[in-house]
């Protein structure tokens, strides 16, 4: 009886090894990437647009 509790123990421990390794690798590079142009490309890029597009405008 003492082996499904280590066996339950072992897969849970993979599992959540797992979830961390995944939320680890592929979400958080795309979060990182989500999140380094948002705060900074809110203010920076519709200004570049908005000044970009008013000097083509203007040109």
């Amino acid at each position: 009886m003492i082996w499904i509790y280590s066996i339950i123990g072992v897969l849970i421990g993979v599992l959540l090894i797992g979830l961390a390794i995944w939320l680890g690798m592929s979400p958080s590079l795309s979060e990182r990437k989500s999140w380094l142009p948002e705060p900074s490309g809110n203010s920076v890029e519709p200004n570049d647009s908005s000044i970009a597009g008013q000097g083509s405008d203007l040109a």
